[in-house]
């Protein structure tokens, strides 16, 4: 069996998402989802050199697949990305390891020998598509949701509710989990301003009402982690629990 190796890979910034709609949403949130998508490909393009010819597959991890995001979004974004017209794609749901999926198919594609030169990737628009927005279109539409139990009792649990159970299973404590958010972060802020990302994330430039502005960098990363670390601990320790009344 052949050796798959990864030659180059880069990402988007990752913005926050957002909540009522797109009333307060993240700074990516105004893009096109096949615009969104599209960039890393472009860029990778780029950086690479590889004529586009020569790529005999895109595959490309996708969670909400509707509206921009259902028409084949591995396919669409191509369009997009300035390949040529018989370029192919397809798009994957392995819910939060979509884009992870991708990756362990599109090396599976190389060590079978059926592909020698292919893209993988992952993109997810959830300020223009919130989790669960795809279930919801559905009922709008008046197809009722007919959910089997054992499907509600072990396939549907919220995420946050998921958390608690496994730190109650496993006797995680809320301060364990705070020195671990709190070393998470710190590690995160230290190579953003060490320089670490920036040979694996580039700047987006969006246009909202009229003007012009760049993201150069996660949004999620809090940097007082680093200039008030007491203060970002105290911060967390006033954090109320969220999903059930003694969390972990």
């Amino acid at each position: 069996m052949r050796e798959a190796v990864i030659v180059d890979a880069i990402r988007t910034p990752i913005g926050k998402s957002s909540w009522k709609g797109l009333e307060k949403c993240g700074p990516m949130g105004h893009l096109s989802a096949i615009e969104l998508a599209s960039l890393p490909v472009k860029k990778i393009i780029e950086r690479t050199k590889v004529d586009t010819r020569e790529i005999e597959d895109v595959v490309w991890g996708c969670l909400s697949q509707i509206g921009e995001q259902g028409f084949n979004l591995g396919r669409t974004l191509l369009y997009q990305a300035g390949f040529h017209d018989e370029a192919v794609g397809c798009t994957i749901n392995r819910y939060c390891g979509s884009g992870l999926q991708a990756s362990n198919f599109a090396a599976q594609e190389v060590m079978s020998g059926e592909c020698d030169l292919v893209i993988a990737g992952g993109s997810e628009s959830m300020s223009r598509y919130p989790m669960g927005s795809d279930a919801q279109i559905a009922a709008k539409a008046g197809a009722p949701l007919v959910i089997p139990e054992p499907v509600q009792m072990k396939g549907l649990v919220p995420m946050g509710v998921a958390a608690d159970m496994i730190a109650q299973k496993y006797k995680i404590t809320r301060d364990e989990v705070e020195e671990f958010g709190f070393n998470s972060q710190k590690r995160a802020a230290t190579a953003w301003r060490q320089g670490i990302y920036n040979s694996q994330v580039f700047p987006v430039v969006v246009k909202k009402d009229g003007q012009e502005f760049t993201i150069t960098q996660d949004e999620g990363v809090r940097f007082k982690v680093l200039d008030d670390p007491e203060g970002f601990m105290a911060d967390m320790r006033n954090i109320p629990y969220s999903f059930t009344p003694d969390g972990p």
